[in-house]
């Protein structure tokens, strides 16, 4: 059970991460979008207008910076968190969300994550 609470707990980072750290990477329209969904429904703003396919050139951002700077992960979660987003991108593409390749490589830096130091 302790294992699904902290996987639980990577997604729920991840929303965060997505619906108020990612609209950086979006163009003046996506961002307009965004912004609108935001000030209406802090929850899920990032991907209700813009759908799955931003996810995952986001994961980098989300599991090098964010999860080492703003959470301080430990090394379990960090550990939890490449497991998660990994097996996350890749269930995306063998349903047609995303692009395998973006996937291939969102899943590639996921791995990586599983190897970094946490920050201390």
């Amino acid at each position: 059970m302790a294992t699904f609470r902290k996987y639980e707990e990577v997604a729920e980072l991840l929303r965060h991460y997505l619906d108020g750290y990612a609209y950086h990477c979006l163009d003046g329209d996506e961002r307009e979008r965004w912004k609108a969904e935001f000030d209406t429904h802090e929850a899920a703003a990032f991907c209700r207008p813009l759908g799955p396919e931003k996810i995952p050139t986001n994961l980098g951002e989300f599991l090098d910076y964010f999860m080492l700077r703003k959470v301080i992960a430990s090394q379990e979660l960090l550990k939890a968190s490449g497991t998660v987003t990994g097996g996350f991108v890749r269930w995306l593409a063998q349903r047609g969300y995303v692009d395998e390749k973006a996937a291939g490589h969102a899943s590639d830096r996921a791995r990586e994550a599983l190897r970094k130091p946490a920050c201390r």
